[in-house]
């Protein structure tokens, strides 16, 4: 087994560069023409970060779910590295069309390139990677099975969410991108 301080190390400092990329790709982007309501993305949040924070600290969900070895250690490493690298790559195909909210952009572009292609909406399908990668390497207990479930799910609903808008403003190309092209996992869902 590999010393799981570095391990750790490593998957957080994966994840501080997607923050980092995150925060930088922040700037720039194209003016809203239409965004969801205040109220709807405080709920989405807390909810979000109240589910994590039981999941996380809930001393009953805390068995292990399989030991942690050096496969399981660096198979995690690689799933969280895939993942993170998946996101990046589609926030910087999405370029200026991106929003951290639901939202619709002037000039909106449907975007149907690079990771696109195979997935509708590769920085939710990155990022559930990456938490799962997390999940193998360092945390392979139940609470953090059911955390990678949860943001799943989370991700799965707002995915929807934007797909209404999508249809309404492009309804014959992504109708037809829809019936092409898997949601969240290649060939799968």
């Amino acid at each position: 087994m590999l010393d799981r301080g570095i391990v750790a190390w490593a998957i957080d400092a994966m994840w501080i560069v997607w923050g980092v990329v995150w925060l930088a790709k922040a700037f720039g982007n194209k003016r809203n023409a239409f965004s969801q309501s205040w109220l709807s993305r405080f709920g989405y949040l807390l909810a979000s970060i109240g589910l994590g924070l039981a999941l996380a600290y809930g001393s009953r969900w805390r068995t292990r779910l399989f030991p942690e070895t050096m496969a399981t250690q660096i198979a995690g490493m690689v799933l969280c590295a895939a993942g993170i690298g998946v996101a990046i790559w589609s926030r910087f195909i999405l370029g200026s069309n991106w929003s951290g909210i639901i939202t619709l952009k002037e000039n909106h572009e449907l975007i149907r390139r690079g990771p696109y292609k195979y997935v509708r909406h590769p920085i939710y399908s990155g990022m559930i990677l990456g938490i799962l990668g997390t999940f193998v390497a360092v945390f392979p207990r139940v609470n953090g099975l059911l955390i990678v479930i949860s943001v799943a799910i989370m991700l799965k609903i707002k995915s929807l969410q934007e797909e209404k808008i999508l249809i309404a403003s492009f309804p014959n190309d992504y109708r037809r991108y829809r019936k092409e092209v898997k949601s969240l996992i290649p060939l799968v869902m």
